[in-house]
This record gives structure tokens, C-alpha cells and sequence, in this order.
């Protein structure tokens, strides 16, 4: 059987955020979509409220919420990190993209052909 404090934080931290960025109507209306009525979404909740009202249950949950928070936190950092990599990278590519075509069209200029195959260059 899963945590009721994982699940209970999951619930609540996941309706909070929905009513807080405005999709709380959207969510009802997919929820009754599914085939869940307002009374059984009122009856879910009451059972959250009435046993995460417990201080050991509310203490296991706060500490699932710390846990989840800085889990998270981390994942969203390494993926910030990942995308500022591949920002630079880009970058860099156009970079060496620019001088590489700057090369050729001096070398092109001065008598010089690259063979694209080879990567060797010829005279003309």
C-alpha cells in the first residue's frame, strides 16, 4: 500500500497549485469528466483532512512535503543546467560555424579549393 503521507501531499500540493494558477474550474470539469462526482471529490478530501489532522500523520507529511520540495528542486536545477549547456553549445557551434565559413571564403579567395570528401585543400 502507498504512503498516505506521500499521496495525501501529492493531492493537496497538486489542488493547491491548480487553484492558485487559476485551472481550478478546469480541474473539476476534468474530474467530472472522469467520472468523479463533487460529493466523492468532498468525500476524498474530508478523509484527508480528518486523518492527516493527526500531529504524527500532519509531521510525516510536512517532511514528505520538504523532501518532494528539494527532490524536486534539484531536478529542475539539473535540468536548468542542462538547457543553459545546450544554449552555450549552440552557440559555440555558430561560432565555429562562422569562422569555418570565413576560412573557406578566404581560402576560396586566395586560389584555394577545399575538398569536402578529403578535407584536403588544392590549388586551382
Amino acid at each position: 500500500m502507498e504512503n498516505f503521507a506521500q499521496v495525501a501531499n501529492q493531492l493537496t500540493a497538486s489542488g493547491l497549485f491548480l487553484r492558485v494558477s487559476g485551472h481550478h474550474q478546469n480541474l473539476t470539469n476534468q474530474l467530472l469528466e472522469k467520472g468523479y462526482s463533487i460529493e466523492k471529490m468532498t468525500e476524498i478530501m474530508e478523509f484527508v483532512r480528518e486523518y492527516s489532522s493527526d500531529q504524527k500523520l500532519e509531521n510525516d507529511i510536512v517532511e514528505v512535503s520538504f523532501d518532494q520540495y528539494f527532490d524536486s528542486l534539484k531536478r529542475m536545477e539539473t535540468m536548468m543546467d542542462a538547457v543553459k549547456g545546450y544554449q552555450e553549445m549552440g552557440e559555440l557551434n555558430m561560432q565555429i560555424s562562422n569562422e569555418d565559413f570565413h576560412l573557406e571564403s578566404e581560402g576560396a579567395s586566395l586560389g584555394y579549393e577545399m575538398d569536402s570528401e578529403e578535407g584536403e585543400r588544392e590549388a586551382k
